[in-house]
């Protein structure tokens, strides 16, 4: 949208600019005095013969050097030959001549915003708002460079003046709508466009904007007949096409999709699905469009996944709702094949990023009321996986050891009610079955019988056989461990820095430290430790869309030689809900007080990650009541680093539990400085822990956490860093 909203200023600036620059049109005069050879110029330049125009006031310089506004009709012309070094050097000069010069000082800041140098053209803005605090121009100026350099909120103090100044003035409320849009704010940017096509009902940007912020909002038959009216009103309207489908396809309107992409190629249109960085999007449509009208659903799900694969991990910032697309579609795709469990993942998945999604809500009712029917005829047993100890054929020997962790999981459609070993109920079962429990052991062989109840009471068995020896007197010295790295496939590490200290909501109070905190830690992990520079990716100050898409993004791109780091620093919050349950926050740059909904939930980490593929995935949250994230189970890891490695791992280090943390945190400087000062090669992430959490607690009033992500496939292992 941010191509749209340039547009959309420029044209504004363009029209104001000929109001304060153009002298009233008197005719070519055969004159030449300064002040008709000026005027000549301005006529050449309405006519767009720019090189008699420059001719004319070239001569009219050299007549009457001292006038500021013959050098002001010159930058003009340079302006309108898009040479903006000479119009901004003749803006210069009037402004040497008149400092208060309101046309000049307007003009110049025109000039650097098309440069790009967004902080002179503020600078100058502000001078000319200072003597006219009204002017048109000047608020359209500030509000574009403000907008280009990232200063959203600002941007839209402009335009609300721009609104209250001009209210009957579509392209204003047009304005004000696209930096809605860019933010996430749908339904204000709905509410703006509604006025803008209100007083002009062919505004082809505030047509595409509004048919954007209804599809982004589940409205899809209304984003439908925003596009349809803006291919009617331009027939080689590209974009509406392609922005036309994904709203079709959400209704499971494919034929008509399938008619409206082959009309698309037929008139041999082209957008800006033909870059390189959007084929994933030619997948879905050949997906959505020819295989699964044609009942080829196993093709569509091919493709679904190439889309996403080559969709990476870096974000469309021109289409953020084009992955939760993919998603959705593959959920479709998913249940027509009878594959529930994978389709309500992917329904998950498409949901964090964006909840407004009706059709992705009735699929996962439709799926869960379907279940509830499955479950009431369930006789099926549970199936049981032992993860730790790992056995195989022959009696298994377990030495100097008096007890030992059993990790497992239990799987059943309907679910698991509880987990026992050798009689007891097991520690702790998560949703999705795994199971952890430590259980003692006699000298000599010891039989483990695992049963596992399902939510319908049927009941699963797994037994083996121990052999354990009782440990001698003297401790033994341990040989130091060295995790298995393959030459050829040395683990990868990726790290995903997420940061908010700029809130978009005055009701929530802006941080200090969060940005610098992320950017400390990249210095450290890609300096001292195994990250390549170009596995670490920064999401600072985004939406709460932009940073759950990056997660799912980033966690679905990595396979089981690949290793995750997530880090969050910002604003968070922990509430219960009506059963007692706590849940924890994080709150984006986006969210809004007291509406959950704008906030990213513990809950939402964990759909995020579930279906991730990576070996290891680590979560350090420096954020108040973290520890919210966490699952109440004793996280003690084996000794050996090459077990703790070899078992996938799924934990959260949080810098507090239950209690607010300062913005000011000690726990991102103890981070920090055990890190730099590691001298292990192999560095557990308990083992980094729990080396400066005494330091924390006894110089904080935080206590902070450290354990397995609920439900999201954590096997007991270990986040491992690798020093260079």
């Amino acid at each position: 949208m941010n191509t749209m909203m340039i547009k959309i200023i420029n044209a504004t600036i363009k029209i104001t600019a000929i109001l304060f620059f153009l002298s009233p049109f008197v005719g070519i005069a055969q004159s030449n005095t300064a002040s008709t050879l000026n005027s000549n110029a301005n006529t050449f330049n309405l006519a767009g013969k720019y090189e008699e125009a420059l001719a004319a006031i070239n001569e009219a310089i050299k007549q009457s050097p001292g006038e500021a506004y013959l050098y002001i009709t010159r930058a003009r012309t340079y302006n309108f030959k898009k040479d903006r070094t000479s119009a901004i050097a003749d803006y210069t000069e009037a402004l040497r001549l008149e400092p208060q010069n309101l046309i000049a000082l307007t003009g110049r800041g025109y000039a650097y915003f098309n440069e790009k140098l967004y902080d002179k053209s503020i600078e100058d803005n502000n001078k000319a708002l200072q003597l006219d605090p009204k002017n048109l121009m000047a608020l359209a100026n500030r509000a574009a460079s403000y907008n280009n350099s990232g200063d959203k909120m600002k941007a839209l103090e402009d335009l609300s003046t721009l609104v209250l100044l001009d209210p009957k003035n579509p392209i204003q409320w047009a304005k004000r709508g696209s930096v809605y849009v860019n933010i996430g704010a749908f339904e204000k940017a709905i509410a703006d466009l509604n006025a803008s096509l209100s007083m002009n009902p062919k505004n082809a940007v505030a047509l595409n904007n509004r048919g954007w912020s209804f599809a982004r909002t589940g409205q899809y038959e209304r984003s439908v007949a925003d596009y349809k009216t803006l291919i009617s009103l331009d027939p080689k309207e590209s974009r509406a096409y392609i922005s036309l489908m994904p709203s079709l396809i959400r209704m499971g309107q494919f034929s008509e999709a399938r008619a409206v992409y082959k009309d698309y190629q037929a008139k041999g249109l082209t957008s800006y699905i033909t870059n390189d960085d959007w084929k994933f999007f030619i997948h879905y449509l050949k997906a959505a469009t020819e295989y699964i009208p044609a009942g080829m659903y196993q093709e569509a799900l091919n493709g679904l996944n190439q889309s996403l694969k080559e969709y990476g991990s870096e974000i469309k910032t021109a289409n953020k709702s084009g992955y939760s697309d993919v998603l959705a579609l593959k959920g479709y795709v998913l249940e027509k094949l009878n594959r529930d469990a994978e389709a309500v993942d992917a329904y998950n998945q498409a949901s964090v990023i964006n909840s407004n999604q009706p059709d992705v809500s009735e699929a996962l009712k439709r799926i869960a009321q379907k279940q509830s029917i499955a479950n009431q005829k369930d006789n099926t047993q549970p199936i049981i996986e032992l993860i730790s100890p790992q056995i195989t054929r022959g009696l298994q020997i377990v030495k100097n050891e008096t007890k030992i962790e059993i990790v497992g999981r239990a799987k059943d459609e309907s679910g698991i009610k509880s987990v026992t070993v050798n009689g007891l109920l097991a520690q702790k079962v998560e949703d999705d079955g795994l199971f952890l429990t430590t259980i003692a052991l006699k000298e000599g062989q010891n039989s483990i019988s695992i049963i596992a109840t399902d939510k319908n009471n049927n009941t699963g068995t797994k037994t083996f056989q121990l052999n354990a020896s009782v440990p001698p007197v003297t401790a033994k010295k341990e040989e130091p461990a060295i995790i298995p790295v393959d030459v050829d496939k040395p683990p990868v590490f990726h790290a995903l820095l997420i940061a908010a200290n700029e809130y978009q909501d005055p009701g929530i109070d802006d941080l200090q430290n969060p940005t610098r905190d992320a950017e400390s830690l990249k210095q450290v992990l890609q300096s001292n430790y195994t990250f390549e520079t170009s596995n670490i990716q920064t999401v600072y100050n985004k939406t709460r869309e932009e940073i759950m898409q990056t997660i799912v993004q980033k966690a679905n791109s990595l396979g089981d030689n690949d290793n995750l780091l997530i880090f969050y620093a910002g604003h968070g919050i922990a509430e219960k809900d009506k059963f007692g349950d706590v849940d924890g926050y994080w709150i984006p740059a986006s969210a809004k007080k007291g509406m959950n909904s704008t906030y990213i939930s513990s809950d939402d980490i964990n759909k995020a990650l579930k279906r991730s593929n990576s070996k290891h995935i680590l979560v350090i949250a420096d954020a108040c009541f973290s520890g919210a994230f966490t699952r109440s189970i004793d996280s003690d890891a084996p000794k050996d680093i090459q077990v703790q490695y070899t078992y996938p791992s799924r934990k959260i280090m949080a810098s507090g539990n239950m209690e607010p943390v300062p913005d000011n945190s000690k726990f991102i400087y103890y981070l920090n400085k055990n890190l730099k000062e590691n001298k292990l090669k192999y560095l557990t992430a308990k083992d980094l822990f729990n080396n400066f959490y005494k330091a924390i607690i006894n110089n904080t009033q935080t206590f902070p956490q450290y354990a397995a992500i609920k439900g999201v496939g954590d096997e007991g292992g270990e986040f491992v860093f690798i020093l260079r």
